[in-house]
């Protein structure tokens, strides 16, 4: 009752603002801008916080939830969002993406181009882009490589976006578009902490916490309302390691067929697509044909359509003649994922400095299982890191580690709600603070999380700190997607950091297994 209270007052509060207070209230947001940027581009910001007021509500509402999960973690939370099934967590965090996904912005990267296949398939029932060249003046050709048997024209990306998000296309346009990527988001956090209940762990109290603040950090977060295959691959990684521990037949298809629908997704998911579906073999002592054949058919499937498209059955036939497939510096990619200011993981999320410990503990107390998690995002993070497009060019940040979060989380949920130390929570809750006030600030401005427009690689936020107090902000936060000497220095020696911080919490942990009973 009293979180219904908060919420309803938190709606009329936003509402009053909005019809009786604008003029006051866009004074108000417009003052920290324009203490920075001066008069110019202030009133822009002040009118684009008020354009979201009924958004702002429902992340208050959101956040509020947050708290009471936090301060009050009696099973009160938990009893609404798990005792009543999975799909009302489901249907709440579908609803609040959804208003994330709706909010306003423009398309970015290479969003525009998927909308372009959507709308393809949708109205002309195939994927030739030769009659789709000036759409919303898009420029398509730039995208597109012509057919293997001439007269089409075929996009670079992979179909497979397109083919799963057609049909909310044809129901509400870009709307439905955006809807079903969030709810597609949902279903992705709650298949995230069924997982977690199935390894045995509380989700109730300090877990429900953490899965929520996991959740609305970064980069998944920011992911629940762009039109991008990363969070379908995401859910497809989480539904397969989820039916892997079963030994059933349907499990096991269910797994090759989730492994069958990456390869649709993108080529960077090949590695990882072709480890699951082994891993679906194993252990099976009959039946093993049924979970290769639904695997098989995919793969040789998409073999089929891209030689008829391309001239070639290999899956990266497209990206031979485009940046997206050049090869890059695989030390610097690597430390980019992590510490480049703009794209970097521990950047725009500080809690995953905790994954290195996470997987230090695992490893003590589950080898077998931390290095088949370990393997796991080997083969995907491999060959992203090596490709010049880690950073993921014109997105959100962190988009690469996306696809691989449901593994992080786990690996993190299973450890953060049992630390024993007040010092330990008390930092895991400030790193944890902190990345929800990071998400925040790029869900309620969508249109900066790529950055600053004509000055790559830089992190608007970290940029308007620099030039409010002229911090040299490079010496911790450095530029890495056109790096000089100082950049990879700085990211070299914050990398050894967190290394010595994750061995020495392996060290601990295996001097406690060691001495226990």
């Amino acid at each position: 009752m009293a979180l219904a209270i908060a919420v309803a007052l938190w709606f009329v509060a936003c509402g009053a603002i909005l019809v009786f207070a604008r003029p006051l209230a866009a004074s108000l947001v417009a003052l920290p801008f324009r203490l920075v940027e001066g008069d110019q581009g202030a009133d822009f910001y002040a009118r684009r916080l008020l354009e979201v007021v009924p958004f702002l509500a429902v992340i208050g509402a959101a956040y509020a939830v947050l708290i009471h999960a936090v301060l009050l973690p009696d099973g009160r939370v938990a009893r609404f969002l798990v005792a009543r099934g999975p799909w009302g967590a489901a249907l709440l965090l579908a609803g609040v993406a959804a208003v994330f996904g709706l909010a306003p912005r423009y398309l970015t990267g290479d969003e525009p181009h998927y909308v372009v296949m959507i709308e393809s398939l949708w109205r002309d029932g195939d994927l030739d882009l030769a009659n789709q060249t000036d759409r919303a003046g898009l420029d398509v050709p730039a995208h597109t490589l012509p057919s293997a048997r001439g007269g089409s024209a075929y996009s670079i990306h992979f179909p497979g976006l397109a083919i799963l998000l057609a049909l909310p296309f044809g129901v509400l346009g870009l709307n439905g578009v955006l809807v079903a990527i969030a709810a597609l988001w949902a279903v992705l956090a709650v298949r995230v902490r069924l997982w977690v209940e199935e390894t045995g762990q509380d989700s109730r109290g300090l877990g429900q916490a953490w899965w929520l603040i996991l959740v609305f950090a970064m980069p998944l977060v920011a992911f629940s309302g762009e039109i991008y295959p990363e969070v379908p691959a995401a859910l497809l990684l989480a539904l397969a390691l989820s039916r892997l521990e079963s030994e059933r037949v349907a499990s096991r298809v269910t797994v090759a067929a989730a492994a069958g629908a990456l390869v649709w997704l993108h080529v960077r998911f090949l590695a990882l697509a072709l480890m699951l579906a082994v891993a679906a073999l194993a252990r099976l002592r009959r039946g093993r044909w049924w979970p290769a054949s639904a695997f098989m058919a995919s793969l040789l499937l998409q073999m089929a359509v891209f030689w008829q498209w391309y001239g070639s059955p290999l899956p990266w036939v497209m990206y031979g003649r485009t940046a997206g497939g050049a090869v890059g510096n695989p030390a610097v990619g690597a430390l980019g994922m992590l510490f480049d200011q703009q794209a970097g993981l521990l950047v725009v999320a500080p809690v995953y400095l905790l994954l290195g410990p996470a997987l230090a503990a695992g490893w003590v107390r589950n080898r077998s299982r931390t290095a088949w998690r370990l393997a796991l995002l080997g083969s995907y993070l491999g060959p992203v890191v090596a490709s010049s497009s880690w950073h993921g060019f014109w997105s959100p940040p962190a988009r690469m580690w996306v696809p691989v979060v449901p593994i992080i989380m786990v690996s993190l949920l299973e450890h953060l709600p049992r630390l024993a130390s007040r010092l330990a929570r008390g930092a895991a809750l400030a790193l944890g603070c902190a990345s929800l006030a990071v998400g925040c600030l790029y869900v309620l401005f969508p249109d900066k999380r790529c950055g600053v427009l004509g000055e790559q690689g830089s992190n608007f936020f970290l940029s308007l700190i620099a030039r409010a107090t002229h911090l040299p902000v490079s010496l911790v936060f450095p530029h890495l997607q056109n790096p000089t000497g100082a950049d990879i220095a700085v990211a070299s020696v914050e990398l050894c950091l967190w290394l010595v911080f994750t061995v020495l919490v392996y060290r601990r942990f295996k001097a406690r297994a060691d001495t226990a009973p």
